[in-house]
């Protein structure tokens, strides 16, 4: 035991440090060892529920007693007590004090630590923001005014969220998990029951020295914590908060309006209690999650059937929803017949917009999208103030297809689920069923999957044949929407069936410009079910110097044209294709967009061609694209795995991999990096037959039941496999190593420490510890000096265990 203040200070210093809160427990140790000199002190700890505030006070009391203090708890209602207590410092604790507004309860308080003052009495007290009224926020001031020491906890960093998980798990986490635990947004409580739970649910495996998850379904114990989160709010804050989970990370304060059917006051009282609760916050004119992990938990446990419920019951505390009795839509009608009663001014506006609904509609077929762009723009304003949802939804579709045309996916995603929340509030059911396929497409082509499925199941009224429909256009257009979202889900040859019913619809209409589209759908249903000679033959009916302008809204008919001809002539003509016909999809930001596979499908094809400056250039396109738009993930996958083709660079392949959510791009990523690897000395034949198999999957799953008989034929070719590889040893040559593990080998022989080891990596010291001890293992040794000794004159190796 300590027995005078420095001994207590340097006794404190060498106690073991809480997990990510070294400054915050050396400044009470500090604190603590200055009471004990007999000039007492408060101090506050202030943060969220979940951040560690009792266990922060649990680690502080423990060093205190073992230095000798006496710690007593108090609540608030016995704080002024002194019970009879040893000539000794003592550590008074309030931990996560709810300060009532009793006026007594401040004054005692009040008293009691000023009664104490110059004693070696030291009162620690934390309170969980946001909790308390006026009279505590008064109370707190006082504390600040008389110099107790205050901490505001913050999030923990993302080393140490590593190590709290790896200290629960056993093993470091792998980038997926890690990537999940980011989400967490630094908030102890949701990454312990994110790692406790797929511990305690059986959801973890340790491959490879990482642990890895199963991607299945929310952990048990996340989702109880989650639960418990929302619990605490009122009926109204909680619907509005899954309603908000459902629109996305992110939405408009006015989207998120439109489905409250409360008062306005109502409205801004649930708002402020989930941000209050730390749930969601304001950013800019946007409300968003505090916590991704939150919204997904709640996203992904709310049935589909009682989301659809929640918006389709008027009475409940959200929108009013859909309207099951069906409204035939006139010629000339872009509302609710219950929207549009007014007098000749409001009957002209309400003409103005179905002209521009009209005009917008053929700007579209033609591929004239600047102007569409600009009559969208008009018909947002026109729409407005008499609530012509159905106009306004079109509208924001249309600047949400602009956007993405124009390169800038997020703002593209934005309007998509702006324009999904409007369209889940509609009451006429024909309208919805015509708009919810166009907006799920757009939200499907931004790489969107929960929603776009959900308003496709929403949107069960059916359409009319093409004989008695009273919006051709229209119809054609969902049609179309329902046809792409079919090829996307991997429905191949359902796709192909409706395209061929939509190509005579568009034939009867005499909308000609439609046609390439539908022709390119059925074309890439060929192409992906292993029909080529068909594919060809669907391709040669729209020469592409008759249709150029047609339908530019997607660069589907090209792209598709693309594909088939290198299938059927060779990677050599499709480079030249890629250099001359086809040189503008190199600079369609659109296609890179809509498709994560299309950027590295291009370089693959110039390299089989011997055209490295045209792999060069799309890799350099596609990294262009992903840093000015740095928050869109799909793109920064599709320029990782361009890049790791053109630098044959295994590791960025093997991230590629892992943050690919496109089935087929993802399959393709696993394919070129085992034909990377597939030229080492000793491959993990294990490891190729697990990640083809992957791969194989991936392709059914999109559909390309050709990429799958490839990828089956490439398994068969590998022989019959060893129920375990064996542990590569030294033998002579160095044995395979990790990216991390070659990384800090080489400055460990140079020398360093863990800890100078950790900061030149930006890694925490168990970190480095945990891979300096499997390349101890590899080898075969057991300390550094070994290590120096075996690594001298043995160059590092370039191949990366996969």
């Amino acid at each position: 035991m300590a027995s005078s203040p420095d001994e207590l200070r340097d006794a404190m210093q060498g106690s073991r440090p809480l997990r990510g809160r070294h400054r915050e427990a050396e400044v009470l140790r500090t604190a603590l060892s200055e009471a004990a000199a007999g000039q007492g002190g408060t101090a506050l700890v202030l943060g969220p529920r979940g951040y560690g505030k009792t266990r922060l006070v649990q680690e502080v009391s423990g060093t205190a007693e073992e230095n000798g203090f006496v710690v007593v708890s108090f609540g608030s209602e016995d704080f002024g007590d002194e019970p009879d207590l040893p000539d000794r410092p003592v550590l008074a604790v309030l931990d996560d004090t709810l300060l009532s507004a009793d006026p007594e309860v401040f004054a005692r308080m009040r008293a009691t630590l000023a009664r104490r003052q110059g004693r070696p009495w030291f009162s620690l007290i934390t309170l969980c923001s946001g909790t308390y009224g006026l009279e505590g926020h008064q109370f707190v001031s006082g504390l600040e005014e008389a110099g107790c020491t205050r901490i505001e906890l913050q999030g923990l960093d993302r080393d140490a969220i590593r190590d709290v998980i790896t200290d629960i798990l056993g093993a470091p986490p792998d980038a997926d998990l890690l990537k999940v635990a980011d989400n967490a947004a630094g908030n102890p409580l949701l990454a312990v029951s994110l790692a406790q739970g797929l511990l305690e649910d059986g959801r973890v495996a340790i491959r490879g020295g990482l642990a890895v998850y199963d991607h299945t379904a929310v952990p048990s114990r996340l989702r109880t914590t989650v639960t418990c989160m929302l619990n605490e709010l009122d009926h109204d804050t909680q619907q509005l908060v899954r309603t908000a989970a459902a629109l996305g990370p992110a939405c408009s304060v006015d989207s998120l309006a439109a489905v409250f059917t409360g008062s306005a006051a109502r409205f801004a009282a649930s708002v402020q209690q989930a941000i209050d609760a730390k749930i969601i916050e304001r950013r800019g004119d946007e409300l968003g999650f505090c916590y991704e992990l939150v919204r997904g938990v709640i996203a992904e446990t709310t049935p589909p059937t009682v989301r659809q419920k929640v918006f389709e019951e008027p009475a409940s505390a959200l929108r009013g929803g859909l309207d099951r009795s069906p409204q035939r839509v006139g010629p000339r009608t872009a509302a609710p017949v219950a929207e549009r009663s007014g007098g000749p001014e409001h009957t002209a506006d309400v003409d103005r917009t179905v002209v521009l609904t009209r005009r917008i509609q053929l700007c579209v077929l033609e591929g004239r999208m600047d102007e569409a762009h600009d009559l969208a723009i008009s018909l947002l304003g026109a729409s407005r103030p008499f609530r012509d949802t159905a106009a306004r939804v079109l509208a924001l579709l249309v600047l949400a297809a602009c956007a993405r045309l124009g390169g800038q996916p997020s703002v593209a995603l934005r309007r998509g689920r702006e324009a999904a929340s409007l369209a889940l509030g509609m009451r006429d059911r024909g309208a919805f069923a015509r708009l919810a396929p166009l907006v799920a497409l757009e939200l499907s082509l931004l790489g969107e999957t929960e929603i776009p499925r959900w308003l496709l199941e929403s949107a069960d009224y059916p359409l009319p044949s093409h004989s008695d429909a009273k919006e051709p256009t229209a119809d054609l257009f969902s049609g179309l929407a329902r046809t792409r979202l079919l090829l996307r889900w991997g429905e191949a040859p359902l796709a192909a069936q409706a395209a061929e019913d939509i190509t005579d619809a568009v034939n009867a209409a005499g909308l000609r410009e439609a046609l390439p589209l539908c022709w390119a759908v059925q074309a890439q249903a060929a192409l992906r079910s292993g029909q080529a000679a068909g594919a060809e033959r669907l391709v040669a009916r729209y020469k592409w110097n008759e249709w150029t302008g047609a339908m530019s809204g997607t660069p589907l008919p090209d792209w598709v044209a693309l594909q088939v001809a290198t299938q059927r002539q060779g990677p050599v003509h499709g480079a030249e294709l890629l250099l001359g016909r086809y040189a503008h999809l190199i600079s369609t930001p659109a296609l890179f967009i809509e498709e994560p596979g299309a950027a590295p499908w291009m370089v693959r094809t110039a390299l089989a061609a011997g055209a490295g400056r045209l792999a060069r250039d799309v890799a350099s396109e596609v990294r262009r694209l992903a840093d000015a738009n740095s928050d869109f993930a799909p793109v920064a996958a599709s320029a990782l795995h361009a890049e790791g083709l053109w630098r044959r660079d295994p590791e960025l392949l093997e991230r590629a991999d892992r943050e690919h959510r496109d089935p087929w791009a993802a399959a393709s990523a696993v394919e070129d990096l085992i034909g990377l690897l597939a030229g080492v000395d000793a491959p993990n034949r294990l490891a190729f037959a697990l990640g083809l198999a992957r791969a194989r999957h991936q392709y059914e799953k999109a559909g390309d039941m050709s990429g799958a008989e490839r990828t089956r034929r490439t398994l068969a070719g590998l022989g019959p496999l060893s129920a375990q590889t064996p542990e590569p040893r030294a033998t002579g040559n160095q044995p395979l190593l990790s990216g991390s593990e070659r990384a800090v080998t080489e400055l460990v022989v140079q020398g360093m420490t863990n800890r100078q080891v950790a900061k030149q990596l930006d890694l925490s010291p168990n970190t480095v510890n945990f891979h300096l001890r499997n390349v101890y293992r590899k080898f075969g040794i057991g300390s550094r000096v070994e290590l120096a000794r075996l690594y001298q004159g043995v160059p590092p190796t370039d191949t990366v265990r996969w």
